[in-house]
């Protein structure tokens, strides 16, 4: 700070060159003052911008991560969509190669049985009896271990029917049988007492299939059935069928 300094004006000969030096000096003192806190100020400004640019260097870095990030995300979510819909399709097409298949459960497995016998007695009990021509394939399915010791678990047999014709109409005729033994499987003499027919599902119509009776029983539908592999559920007997393709049509229900 220059320091005022208190000169006599009325005199003639005006201030010394003492003063006048004095003055100068003080000036001088607060311009190199000035001067290096106009230096320290650039130093700070090209410090601080160092850092803006480098702040703006990282930022430019990460919007371009958070794009690559984006653009994985969406492929990813691409992939997973066109998996879903392979998936789809094919669970579509090995559903479709199980169409003239039936399921028999609940029928014990005996030394030297013979299979084609079993279904044809099955058929004539039924009453829509069939000819041993009419099958194409029928064996057992993979064995299963037991969880019971003293109670092993009898393996179901898989049918193939020559015809989808004939498949139905032994299906149609477990399903009329069964409406009359009240909640139980069906009971053929030397063969089950407690014996069900059901469509071939794939594992993926199977759990959802099994998910559906479950959400049946928790809100009171009082019918769930399979007819052409499609899952059927209906609330009372003055309801509309729903036929639920996916979990998502759940909230239908």
């Amino acid at each position: 700070m220059i320091e005022d300094e208190t000169f006599d004006l009325s005199s003639s000969s005006g201030p010394s060159n003492a003063q006048l030096f004095q003055l100068m000096s003080s000036i001088q003192t607060e311009v190199k003052k000035l001067s290096s806190k106009y230096d320290e100020i650039i130093k700070s400004i090209s410090f601080y911008g160092d850092k803006i640019t480098d702040f703006e260097r990282t930022l430019n870095i990460f919007g371009d991560k958070v794009k690559q990030i984006d653009t994985v995300v969406a492929e990813n979510l691409k992939l997973r969509a066109d998996l879903a819909v392979t998936e789809g399709r094919l669970d579509h097409l090995e559903q479709y190669s199980r169409l003239n298949n039936l399921i028999i459960s609940g029928v014990p497995e005996r030394v030297g049985e013979n299979l084609p016998d079993i279904v044809s007695s099955i058929a004539s009990v039924i009453e829509s009896p069939i000819a041993l021509s009419d099958i194409d394939a029928v064996h057992r399915l993979p064995q299963r271990t037991s969880l019971r010791a003293d109670k092993p678990h009898a393996n179901a047999i898989i049918v193939k029917f020559v015809s989808r014709m004939t498949r139905d109409r032994i299906f149609s005729a477990a399903r009329l049988r069964r409406r009359g033994v009240n909640g139980r499987g069906l009971s053929v003499p030397d063969i089950s007492d407690n014996l069900y027919i059901n469509e071939h599902l794939t594992a993926n119509n199977m759990n959802l299939f099994n998910r559906v009776r479950e959400m049946a029983r928790e809100k009171n539908y009082k019918y769930v059935w399979t007819k052409n592999c499609l899952i059927h559920v209906r609330k009372d007997d003055r309801a509309k069928a729903l036929v639920v393709k996916s979990l998502s049509d759940l909230n239908k229900l």
